[in-house]
């Protein structure tokens, strides 16, 4: 008798089937084929879940924006007390900067889709008016809460698009001084 697999379960280990296959083959690598073996299901168990290549895409962007989401919420010092100023801004930069390699790789492949993907630049847009409004409310001056998010960004997009990896030092000095920026 078959069992019916929790379908949260099933999306997860399909996006994360996508997420390797990318990493491996990159994105013209990413075939529904390719994707079913790797997780050890029928095409039609995954079209189950993704009806198409590009549900599969936006769900594979969709887990990443959400898994940064929840890094930034775990990287929230629990010493601050909430209504700290600044405590969220912190937390976007700790996140920010220590994003896991898998997370940056594959960051870096589907961001080169956006551009050309209008529903997942929807979608990142949505994520960073998210994380604006809440450094907006976060008790900073907020033009610099605005400076500091726009930096951090820029930090990582720079890496993302492989125009620029800076090196530790400069790196961590510059996590410093943004650090230093949520302080002042």
């Amino acid at each position: 008798m078959r069992t019916r697999s929790d379908p949260a379960e099933m999306r997860r280990r399909l996006l994360d089937a996508a997420g390797d296959v990318v990493l491996k083959q990159g994105l013209t690598g990413l075939t529904l084929d390719a994707v079913a073996q790797r997780a050890g299901v029928s095409k039609g168990g995954l079209l189950h879940h993704f009806p198409s290549k590009d549900a599969l895409i936006r769900g594979l962007f969709t887990q990443l924006l959400d898994e940064f989401d929840a890094e930034v919420e775990r990287s929230i010092d629990q010493s601050e007390p909430p209504g700290t100023p600044g405590r969220y801004t912190r937390a976007y930069i700790r996140a920010s900067f220590a994003s896991d390699q898998r997370q940056h790789d594959l960051g870096a492949i589907l961001g080169l889709l956006v551009g050309a993907n209008p529903a997942l630049l929807d979608l990142a847009r949505t994520s960073f008016a998210r994380a604006l409004a809440r450094i907006a409310a976060d008790g900073l001056d907020p033009v610099r809460g605005l400076l500091v998010q726009m930096a951090t960004d820029g930090v990582i997009f720079y890496e993302l698009l492989g125009m620029q990896t800076l090196p530790d030092e400069q790196c961590w000095a510059l996590f410093d001084e943004l650090m230093r920026l949520t302080r002042s």
